[in-house]
């Protein structure tokens, strides 16, 4: 009896799953939305960021049946958009521990042969606790919007996950989620 389940690929030393930002978009998310091709679904999975933590979305995404296999810094996942409000066009970042904030501006991804805009990128930084006393950790999202589709088609993004580098040891940074008990934070105030 065969095994149901798909066998990961195993890449050479080396290899990895490394897209260029017009794949991700004009391919993988392109598919994605039109829901035309069932190989995408195999290589990419599809998580919904705000019911995970950064490092459980990194275990998820690894573990998820995928036949790609990502490192242990980054990993590319579907997400479905998640509105604030029923009537509104406001995302909702929250988790249970943290929020994803936008940083910077949006960027613009053109299309390497026509130079005709696809898509938009969006940097996403996750802090613990909530808005505004958020605490910044090391976790990033690079987050990839179809601008080819119109708004209420746009159902869903592709997400790069990773963990900043410290610079000058080039090691991760290292900032575990914890978050305080209220007795915790009275106790560290009379400190």
């Amino acid at each position: 009896m065969a095994d149901p389940a798909p066998k990961r690929k195993r890449m050479p030393v080396g290899c990895g799953f490394r897209p260029t930002e017009q794949e991700l978009i004009a391919h993988y998310l392109h598919h994605r939305l039109k829901a035309d091709d069932p190989s995408i679904y195999t290589t990419i999975p599809e998580i919904d960021v705000c019911k995970y933590e950064p490092p459980d979305l990194l275990a998820l995404a690894a573990s998820a049946i995928s036949l790609t296999e990502f490192d242990d810094s980054e990993c590319y996942f579907f997400a479905p958009r998640d509105y604030k409000y029923s009537n509104s066009t406001r995302s909702n970042r929250a988790t249970s521990r943290g929020f994803w904030k936008v940083t910077g501006r949006d960027r613009k991804i053109k299309d390497r042969d026509t130079n005709k805009v696809i898509g938009i990128q969006r940097i996403l930084v996750f802090y613990e606790g909530r808005f505004p006393q958020g605490i910044k950790t090391s976790w990033v999202i690079h987050e990839y919007h179809d601008a080819t589709f119109s708004l209420n088609q746009r159902t869903h993004v592709v997400c790069k996950l990773m963990k900043k580098y410290d610079k000058k040891t080039r090691k991760k940074i290292s900032t575990d989620l914890k978050i305080q008990t209220p007795s915790q934070s009275n106790e560290l105030q009379n400190l």
